[in-house]
Protein backbone atom coordinates (compact mmCIF):
# COMPACT_ATOMS: atom_id res chain seq x y z
CA UNK A 1 0.00 0.00 0.00
CA UNK A 2 1.63 3.35 -1.03
CA UNK A 3 1.86 6.61 1.16
CA UNK A 4 -1.26 8.00 -0.82
CA UNK A 5 -3.49 5.11 -0.54
CA UNK A 6 -2.79 4.92 3.14
CA UNK A 7 -3.63 8.67 3.68
CA UNK A 8 -7.23 8.15 1.91
CA UNK A 9 -7.63 5.33 4.06
CA UNK A 10 -7.29 7.40 6.84
CA UNK A 11 -8.99 10.29 5.91
CA UNK A 12 -12.34 8.49 5.04
CA UNK A 13 -11.72 6.18 8.65
CA UNK A 14 -11.73 9.86 10.33
CA UNK A 15 -14.82 10.58 8.43
CA UNK A 16 -16.88 7.98 9.04
CA UNK A 17 -15.79 8.33 12.78
CA UNK A 18 -16.93 11.70 13.18
CA UNK A 19 -20.17 11.42 11.04
CA UNK A 20 -21.22 7.91 13.50
CA UNK A 21 -20.47 10.45 16.69
CA UNK A 22 -22.65 13.62 14.84
CA UNK A 23 -25.54 10.99 14.05
CA UNK A 24 -25.38 10.01 17.60
CA UNK A 25 -25.14 13.64 19.09
CA UNK A 26 -28.29 14.62 16.82
CA UNK A 27 -29.87 11.12 18.32
CA UNK A 28 -29.49 12.65 21.45
CA UNK A 29 -30.32 16.14 20.84
CA UNK A 30 -33.87 14.63 19.56
CA UNK A 31 -34.66 12.62 22.54
CA UNK A 32 -34.17 15.83 25.08
CA UNK A 33 -37.90 17.63 25.74
CA UNK A 34 -37.18 20.86 25.16
CA UNK A 35 -39.61 23.08 27.89
CA UNK A 36 -40.35 26.59 27.19
CA UNK A 37 -41.82 28.12 30.46
CA UNK A 38 -42.35 31.77 31.63
CA UNK A 39 -42.06 30.83 35.86
CA UNK A 40 -39.37 31.78 37.54
CA UNK A 41 -37.47 29.18 39.73
CA UNK A 42 -37.40 30.16 43.45
CA UNK A 43 -35.01 28.44 46.21
CA UNK A 44 -37.34 27.34 49.09
CA UNK A 45 -36.29 28.74 52.80
CA UNK A 46 -34.81 26.21 55.03
CA UNK A 47 -37.03 25.99 57.54
CA UNK A 48 -40.89 26.51 56.42
CA UNK A 49 -41.83 27.47 60.02
CA UNK A 50 -41.50 31.04 60.87
CA UNK A 51 -41.87 31.08 64.47
CA UNK A 52 -38.53 29.38 64.74
CA UNK A 53 -36.74 32.39 63.58
CA UNK A 54 -34.73 29.94 61.27
CA UNK A 55 -36.18 30.77 58.22
CA UNK A 56 -39.02 32.34 56.29
CA UNK A 57 -38.68 36.07 54.97
CA UNK A 58 -37.25 38.64 56.56
CA UNK A 59 -34.96 36.64 58.96
CA UNK A 60 -31.19 36.98 57.21
CA UNK A 61 -30.10 39.41 59.51
CA UNK A 62 -26.73 38.87 60.45
CA UNK A 63 -25.20 40.86 63.38
CA UNK A 64 -21.27 40.85 64.33
CA UNK A 65 -20.37 41.94 67.63
CA UNK A 66 -18.22 44.41 67.78
CA UNK A 67 -15.70 45.26 71.15
CA UNK A 68 -15.68 49.00 71.94
CA UNK A 69 -12.66 48.90 73.55
CA UNK A 70 -9.47 48.20 71.26
CA UNK A 71 -7.37 44.99 72.93
CA UNK A 72 -4.11 45.85 74.54
CA UNK A 73 -0.93 44.50 71.91
CA UNK A 74 0.47 41.65 73.75
CA UNK A 75 4.84 41.39 73.74
CA UNK A 76 6.18 38.68 71.85
CA UNK A 77 7.84 36.17 74.00
CA UNK A 78 11.72 36.15 74.25
CA UNK A 79 13.89 34.40 72.44
CA UNK A 80 17.65 33.96 73.77
CA UNK A 81 19.86 31.82 71.37
CA UNK A 82 21.90 28.80 72.28
CA UNK A 83 25.80 28.83 72.75
CA UNK A 84 27.41 28.11 69.45
CA UNK A 85 29.29 24.95 70.29
CA UNK A 86 32.86 24.56 70.71
CA UNK A 87 34.77 24.47 67.27
CA UNK A 88 36.49 20.88 66.78
CA UNK A 89 40.42 19.69 65.62
CA UNK A 90 40.65 18.79 62.63
CA UNK A 91 43.44 16.89 61.23
CA UNK A 92 45.33 17.98 58.20
CA UNK A 93 44.52 16.06 54.87
CA UNK A 94 47.43 14.37 53.49
CA UNK A 95 48.58 14.91 50.24
CA UNK A 96 47.12 12.89 47.40
CA UNK A 97 49.74 10.54 45.19
CA UNK A 98 48.91 9.12 42.12
CA UNK A 99 48.41 5.71 43.73
CA UNK A 100 44.76 7.18 45.59
CA UNK A 101 43.39 8.33 42.22
CA UNK A 102 40.18 6.58 40.92
CA UNK A 103 39.65 5.81 37.32
CA UNK A 104 37.49 7.82 35.59
CA UNK A 105 35.30 6.06 33.31
CA UNK A 106 36.03 5.26 29.37
CA UNK A 107 33.85 7.56 27.47
CA UNK A 108 32.64 7.18 23.84
CA UNK A 109 35.40 9.84 22.19
CA UNK A 110 38.20 7.86 24.42
CA UNK A 111 37.71 4.50 23.24
CA UNK A 112 38.62 3.17 19.60
CA UNK A 113 37.35 1.17 17.86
Amino acid sequence: MSAAQHWIAVTAASALGIGILASSAIGVANAMPLVNTTSTAEVPPISTLPADGAGGIGSGEVTFPVPTSSPEPRSSPVVEQAPAPAPQPVAPRSAATADDSVESPLSPASVDD
